[in-house]
């Protein structure tokens, strides 16, 4: 069974231009049946931005509207190297998908790279990571790994653990069909003698 979580963060490691910050228009987590679970509150610790483009602009629903983007500038002219943004859920959740929607300019904020992570107990459990991603020139656009967003890589091992015992083998293949017995041989055609020509009857 899935590990449902309150709490999940991402950490975002770098971006498509360096240090020039990151943006995020949106964040939407899904469920497995490709659902949307409702955000309650997100937060950015340690990170700096100006007046209505804090972390909660990037869970307020709004896809296409320019004012309500997240930007943390810590990233910029901070030296800050990651930029954390922690989500709260309404109700504990397993999370299967998400998604990233981009800002409405400053491309070079998009990030590239980052860790999705969720806290089961007291700790962290890292459940997804993405390097290099190549994000969309494009705003309020979501990057659209797949129709649902980024699959948590974690997600099946946590919904389907291995089975305990041996692994049953493979059947064996069925059996070759029976040969068919060569047909008689017919038997050889027997040698008939020579006969000399027959002499013609002198007339007496």
């Amino acid at each position: 069974m899935a590990i449902e979580s309150l709490d999940y963060k991402f950490v975002f490691t770098s971006t498509s231009v360096a240090q020039r910050g990151v943006q995020i228009q949106e964040v939407v987590l899904r469920v497995s049946n490709g659902s949307v679970v409702p955000i309650a509150q997100a937060s950015n610790p340690g990170g700096e931005w100006v007046e209505g483009e804090g972390p909660d602009e990037a869970v307020d629903g709004n896809i296409e509207k320019r004012a309500t983007k997240w930007l943390d500038l810590s990233m910029a002219v901070g030296g800050a190297t990651t930029s954390t943004l922690l989500l709260t859920l309404k109700i504990p959740a397993a999370i299967a998908f998400y998604e990233l929607y981009t800002g409405p300019h400053a491309f070079g904020r998009n990030p590239t790279s980052w860790t999705f992570s969720q806290r089961v107990g007291d700790e962290w459990r890292e459940v997804d990571v993405r390097e290099n991603v190549v994000s969309p020139a494009v705003a309020y656009s979501p990057y659209a790994l797949t129709l649902l967003g980024f699959p948590v890589s974690a997600y099946p091992l946590l919904s389907s653990p291995p089975p305990v015992g041996p692994t049953p083998s493979s059947p064996p293949p069925p059996p070759a069909p029976p040969s068919l017995p060569h047909p008689p041989r017919a038997p050889p055609f027997p040698v008939l003698p020579v006969i000399p020509p027959l002499t013609p009857l002198q007339p007496q």
